[in-house]
């Protein structure tokens, strides 16, 4: 099981990044995937195959790439081309078209390279024959950039659920209950129980950088299970970090997933 996986800086949403396509729906533009709210989409015009370009402006490095907010199934299909050169080329990084891994609910997908590369852009290109039928992908948000992975990893008691904002009022003389509907999202709590002094400044560096207003992709155990426990949200509060002992530090989590 590898250590937790957190990116807190995303190249993305760099003021000199340029997104590219090569279908979109006017009122759903790919510039989409570059607003920190998921359910504004990025929608493929009459096709289920697709390409994303993302350039940096500048070689930045990566260690990380996600999409979120997807409408595609686990076994359509995703590639990702890093470069330095041009878009569309792959000299950095050519996964080929691999399984997305999006499972059902969730709409995340993941992809963490063996070590990271100083690139400018990046291609993904995404095919779902699983929605012919519907005729076009969407995608709400895009993330790449380099990956934080603590020395210690998190620490046993971690809390995962979903919060449901639908209200539910109860007739007096009749006793029925009438729900009003809200959305649902996942709360993932959990607890870095023992940084490293090394650790513990790039966690003093993730709430510099993130605060409440920015977004966070966690990944609990990279190596399985992240189409489910993967989690890309907001810092929910902002906690204090502690010390344990010498070079012991700890803190705790918890992430309210964007939506």
């Amino acid at each position: 099981m590898g250590n937790a996986l957190f990116v807190y800086e995303n190249k993305v949403d760099l003021a000199v990044a340029t997104l590219g396509t090569d279908s979109q729906v006017g009122t759903l533009p790919v510039a989409n995937v570059a607003n920190p709210i998921v359910g504004r989409k990025w929608r493929t015009s009459g096709t289920t195959a697709a390409y994303l370009d993302v350039d940096f402006g500048e070689a930045l490095s990566i260690g990380t790439l996600a999409l979120m907010g997807c409408s595609f199934a686990s076994a359509d299909t995703v590639r990702h081309r890093l470069s330095a050169v041009s878009a569309g080329a792959g000299e950095l990084l050519d996964t080929g078209a691999t399984s997305s891994g999006v499972a059902t609910g969730y709409g995340l997908h993941f992809y963490e390279l063996a070590s990271p590369v100083s690139a400018q852009y990046w291609r993904a290109d995404i095919s779902a024959p699983s929605l012919a039928a519907v005729g076009y992908f969407e995608v709400g948000r895009a993330l790449a950039g380099a990956a934080w992975q603590p020395e210690r990893n998190l620490s046993y008691g971690k809390g995962d659920a979903w919060a449901d904002d639908s209200r539910v009022s109860r007739a007096e003389k009749s006793g029925a209950e009438f729900v009003d509907l809200g959305p649902r999202y996942r709360n993932l709590a959990f607890q870095l129980g023992a940084m490293s002094s090394t650790d513990e400044t790039t966690a003093k560096e993730l709430e510099r950088l993130v605060g409440l207003n920015g977004q966070v992709l966690l990944v609990p155990n990279p190596d399985s299970g992240w189409p489910t426990n993967a989690i890309f949200g907001r810092l929910a509060a902002i906690a204090p970090i502690t010390q344990q002992g010498f070079n012991v530090f700890a803190k705790a989590y918890r992430i309210r997933e964007s939506k």
